[in-house]
């Protein structure tokens, strides 16, 4: 049996070395139990569904046939999604000028009612989305044959809205005739013809002539500018034309601000030539004056070459 105070001694000891081992012996690190949760708690797999979309618009494709049209006269015009659509599309055509024959309908048609180049918009709303495109038609300043101006329209022409006193670039009614491919416009005889032929560079790998250009449209345009040309309507000065020169036919009297200045031009083809080069500014019209590739510098070009080789035969001062 162990004495009193010997017994003192070894619970004292046994105590220190149970809160030693408490704390991971020695002087150590408590130590903590563990487990492994994966075993404990096994991970459950499977799946989930999202039901969505990205809510992406489509895009609008539009067309015009024919791009271009005389005043008065009308160009069919349509638009499509380029995609199906889960809803009902809505259209809506618009235009700075001009009218539409049903401005809600997908294909419609579009009626040219002032001359020169018309930005033809749609519009398609599709549920949230609103999609637009565009297409440029040119309504070409070529008056129909039909009632004269009121004072000086030519007979069977329309008039101009200077009409009144057959004065001003845009007085005065013409008809066109398309006299392709038998003869180049303006070719009042035989021996112009003859002449013509022999003188002018007609092909495509020329400058001049309106025949071999493969466009209905543009050879229209450019038989209006050869006609006013060689026989102007009216307005100063006339005949405009200088050793063949057609310049004048355009500018008139406005001298250096001619091609400088919008609006200046006041010779009696300024309506011909503006439709001619498909453009109102000034300085464009310039550079189409003699270029082979525009109606308007072909028409010029032929003027030019029958005032130099053919000015009896062909009546071109």
């Amino acid at each position: 049996m162990i004495p009193s105070n010997d017994r003192l001694k070894v619970l004292v000891i046994v105590a220190t070395l149970s809160s030693q081992a408490a704390v991971g012996g020695c002087g150590g690190r408590p130590s903590y139990p563990t487990r492994d949760g994966a075993a404990d708690s096994p991970v459950e797999t499977g799946s989930i569904a999202i039901d969505g979309g990205f809510g992406l618009c489509n895009t609008v494709l539009i067309q015009a046939s024919p791009t271009s049209a005389r005043v008065g006269q009308t160009v069919a015009v349509s638009g499509r999604l380029d995609s199906a659509s889960a809803g009902v599309p809505a259209f809506a055509w618009s235009a700075p000028s001009g009218t539409f024959g049903d401005s809600k309908a997908s294909s419609t048609t579009f009626e040219c009612q002032q001359p020169g180049s018309v930005t033809v918009t749609l519009s398609v709303t599709d549920g949230g989305c609103v999609n637009t495109a565009t297409v440029s038609i040119f309504c070409l300043a070529i008056p129909d044959a039909g009632a004269g101006g009121s004072g000086g329209g030519s007979t069977g022409g329309t008039g101009g809205s200077d009409g009144t006193g057959g004065s001003g670039a845009t007085g005065g009614g013409m008809v066109v005739a398309d006299t392709c491919p038998d003869h180049e416009p303006g070719t009042p005889t035989a021996d112009c013809e003859t002449c013509t032929k022999a003188n002018v560079p007609l092909s495509a790998d020329g400058d001049s002539g309106c025949c071999v250009l493969a466009d209905p449209a543009d050879r229209a345009l450019c038989e209006a500018a050869v006609v006013c040309f060689t026989n102007p309507p009216g307005g100063m000065p006339n005949p405009c034309t200088l050793a063949g020169d057609a310049t004048n036919c355009f500018c008139g009297n406005s001298d250096a601000a001619c091609f400088t200045t919008a609006g200046a031009a006041n010779g009696p083809c300024v309506m011909q030539a503006r439709a001619a080069a498909k453009t109102t500014t000034p300085s464009a019209i310039q550079l189409q004056f003699n270029s082979p590739t525009s109606p308007l510098g072909r028409a010029a070009n032929l003027v030019f070459y029958r005032g130099q080789f053919c000015p009896v035969e062909c009546g071109v001062d």
